[in-house]
């Protein structure tokens, strides 16, 4: 979205997936589970040691897939291990490993930090259409974060798919 702000008439519709609304929230993390809550405050809190904490479970997928389900609620791992779900997961955190621990906790780190602070813009500045897509299913980041960031957009159309959550959107984006 920053680069839809700065790139202005260049673009002529942004279409986004599963965007937490972190900035634009009272209460953000009400929206979100546990986890992924629990993430988004460490960060701000303290990047370098979420980095380095995340560094120990980076060796392997399957340790960060572990951890990252064991850390989760109940409702969360059910979700994460299910099997519609657990491949894009996997797949994602495959990805994300690639690159090696260190700069894959960097990354992981310096994700959470950027979706949970202040953004550099605001969003009602955006001149452009928004379509903003989320899956019924997704919980990880609840609706709530659409229709709060759709409310702040002058310009959006929001698109919820049923029973898609955020492995189904990550196939579709792929």
């Amino acid at each position: 979205m920053a680069a839809a702000h700065d790139l202005g008439n260049r673009i002529e519709q942004l279409v986004i997936a599963a965007t937490p609304a972190v900035p634009l929230m009272e209460n953000p993390y009400a929206y979100a589970s546990e986890l992924t809550a629990s993430t988004w405050r460490a960060a701000l809190v303290d990047r370098q040691t979420l980095a380095k904490e995340l560094e120990a479970l980076t060796g392997s997928v399957d340790e960060l897939s572990q951890a990252l389900i064991g850390a989760a609620g109940d409702q969360e791992e059910h979700y994460l291990s299910s099997n519609s779900v657990r491949p894009g997961f996997m797949q994602s955190l495959c990805a994300a490993l690639e690159q090696g621990s260190i700069t894959a906790a960097d990354a992981l780190a310096r994700d959470s930090f950027l979706i949970a602070y202040s953004w550099p813009f605001a969003p009602e500045d955006i001149q452009l259409p928004v379509r903003v897509i989320h899956g019924s299913g997704d919980r990880l980041v609840h609706t709530d974060h659409q229709i709060t960031l759709c409310g702040n957009l002058p310009d959006s159309s929001s698109e919820i798919i049923s029973g898609a959550h955020y492995g189904t959107l990550s196939a579709i984006w792929g």
